[in-house]
């Protein structure tokens, strides 16, 4: 669940070690005060950049009601916020991947990461996009991947201009 249990895995010689990547996004979700099924379901997409985005406008909006407070209370509150939308210095799980693979690469480390728990598409082509070793999914995702509104179209359009010699090809 974290790159410090990752690195002492590698470091006592693992083979592999198995990140769970949508676990860490429900419960930074969780932190931050969502609801699973409410707020959000289980194989939504955690943009980490919007997350960003709140804890900012958050952190303007509680510092600017705070006029006259200390410097430290403000400190004390940029803390809060901060720690809020993140679980030590992760801010989502294909961050959680993404901090791995980099502590590997840098020390050499040949344990291979198994980026678990992928709850869509776009989770699995950003940890492809880091270099992951491998990614368990389930059926429901793969399905995802496959699928896009100009795929059907496509497919459409080319069987409606099949040539009748090779029609029964398509039968």
């Amino acid at each position: 669940m974290t790159p410090e249990q990752a690195l002492l895995a590698a470091k006592a010689g693992a083979t592999y070690v198995s990140p769970f990547a949508g676990r860490i996004d429900d419960y930074i979700r969780l932190k931050l005060g969502m609801q699973q099924g409410v707020d959000f379901q289980k194989n939504d997409y955690l943009d980490t950049g919007h997350v960003k985005r709140i804890l900012a406008q958050d952190l303007m909006e509680r510092l600017g009601r705070k006029t006259g407070t200390s410097r430290l209370h403000q400190l004390q509150t940029l803390r809060e916020i901060l720690d809020t939308g993140q679980d030590n210095g992760v801010y989502s799980g294909v961050d959680l991947v993404r901090r791995i693979l980099t502590i590997f690469r840098t020390y050499g480390y040949q344990a291979e990461v198994i980026a678990a728990s992928i709850r869509n598409a776009r989770q699995v082509r950003e940890v492809a996009e880091l270099g992951v070793h491998i990614a368990t999914l389930p059926l429901t995702v793969l399905t995802e991947m496959i699928q896009h509104a100009k795929t059907v179209e496509g497919i459409k359009s080319f069987t409606a201009d099949i040539v009748p010699v090779y029609e029964d090809l398509f039968k």
